[in-house]
């Protein structure tokens, strides 16, 4: 039987490419000649004028999430478009084809408004797809029920708060800028950006806690923290290009971040330990004398050298110390101390990740404005914590890079004949690699 030549109608807006091939185009936006190829198509990098086709494909996404004054939208900062990820729009749906091959799929479709795509919320479903199955396990590195709570219970609480939702989109694009160094630049600038809409977020809601919120307010003020700190380890989109050194000044600022968990610890922490996040405030497991006791040499001989520290004081007169200012710096390396025996209790396989997290938690603002002031007996307090950095970048991904960076400058800050910089030798030393535990 004799085949039957269907009339066509000739265009020539086809793409560059399948112009360049000879070949019939689609004119598609991607067309399928590129997609199946993996390659650009000039018709997306061009935005040439409609084709024939443009009455089925959609040009203007839906939101992601219904915007509010208290709920910004999640449309996220556009990441660059990828040819090997479908659209799905109304012209992949065969009750829109002229010719449908599949007629009794027609009864299962539904009405759907014009221009419906998914496009815009794929980079967002890839970062909460990453979260959910990577980066959880860098937040609590040792397998404690806090992974459960990172992976399942925190996303869900997501859902109701939206500034939570934004921030851990955030720490999963840190992550991912970590992990594909040639798409950094990309990755980091879709983190600010959702880090930015969370703080916005949590900073109103900050000003009214209430047993609702807080849930919400404590994971995202503790994962504030983790992007401070992850934010200053971003570079340009070059593979080999160093990463950005991280200042004294970075850090008092992520100090300042933090002050939003104690806000959320100070005035709902029973509702915390009684809510969906208790398992972050049980107390430490009983040792019994068939239980070995924890020990940390590393946090073992730092809690020696701030005792050491601490014997020193008050100066002599004079001193360049106020009696207000020795108080400040007598209370924090008891801080310290009490953190550093608290942890090693509380979580003997990694006590220095727990110091690093809760001693910035509850400093108090006058040591914290001494730091900024770069006094030097702050200072050294400060080398010790660094000390703390350096041991927990062995399982954090974000600290790397910090403690060296910040020891530099407060050796830079330091008269090198004074007695705070004798005081410090130890941490700047094992900082820096030039001491050894003993």
């Amino acid at each position: 039987m004799p085949r039957l030549r269907l009339g066509h109608t000739k265009s020539r807006g086809g793409c560059l490419r399948c112009k360049q091939r000879r070949v019939k185009c689609d004119e598609n936006r991607p067309c399928g000649a590129c997609l199946r190829h993996g390659i650009e198509c000039s018709l997306v990098t061009d935005t040439p004028g409609p084709g024939p086709n443009e009455q089925y494909a959609p040009q203007t996404p839906l939101p992601s999430t219904t915007a509010t004054p208290s709920q910004p939208s999640l449309s996220p900062l556009p990441l660059s478009p990828d040819p090997n990820i479908s659209t799905l729009t109304l012209s992949d749906s065969p009750g829109a084809l002229p010719s449908d091959p599949f007629p009794y799929f027609a009864k299962y479709i539904l009405p759907q408004p014009p221009h419906t795509t998914l496009t815009a919320s794929i980079p967002d479903l890839e970062l909460l797809h990453h979260y959910t199955t990577s980066t959880y396990l860098t937040l609590a590195p040792s397998a404690t029920s806090g992974h459960k709570l990172w992976q399942i219970t925190i996303p869900q609480l997501s859902f109701s708060h939206v500034f939570l939702l934004h921030q851990i989109l955030a720490i999963s694009a840190f992550h991912l800028a970590y992990l594909v160094p040639s798409k950094r630049q990309q990755y980091s600038l879709c983190a600010s950006h959702h880090q930015s809409i969370a703080i916005q977020g949590v900073r109103a809601a900050l000003a009214s806690i209430s047993a609702d919120n807080c849930h919400a307010i404590f994971p995202t003020s503790s994962l504030l923290f983790v992007g401070a700190l992850a934010a200053s380890m971003t570079c340009p989109d070059e593979v080999d290009s160093p990463k950005q050194t991280p200042t004294f000044d970075d850090l008092i600022d992520t100090f300042l971040l933090v002050k939003g968990i104690r806000s959320v610890l100070n005035s709902s922490v029973a509702t915390l330990a009684s809510g969906p996040l208790a398992g972050f405030f049980q107390p430490p497991p009983a040792h019994t004398s068939d239980t070995p006791q924890p020990h940390s040499p590393i946090l073992g001989r730092l809690a020696a050298q701030m005792q050491s520290l601490a014997a020193k004081l008050p100066l002599p007169s004079p001193s360049p110390l106020t009696q207000e200012q020795i108080g400040i710096i007598q209370a924090e390396i008891a801080h310290f101390i009490e953190t550093t025996a608290f942890a090693a209790a509380a979580v003997p396989e990694s006590p220095q990740n727990q110091v690093m997290v809760s001693w910035p938690i509850f400093m108090t603002d006058g040591f914290l404005e001494m730091v900024r002031e770069r006094n030097e007996a702050a200072m050294a307090v400060m080398a010790y914590y660094c000390v703390v950095m350096h041991a927990a970048a062995e399982d954090y991904w974000f600290v790397g890079g910090w403690a060296e960076s910040v020891v530099r400058e407060i050796e830079a800050g330091m008269d090198e004949e004074g007695r705070w910089r004798e005081d410090s030798a130890w941490a700047l030393g094992w900082v820096r690699g030039l001491v050894v535990l003993g």
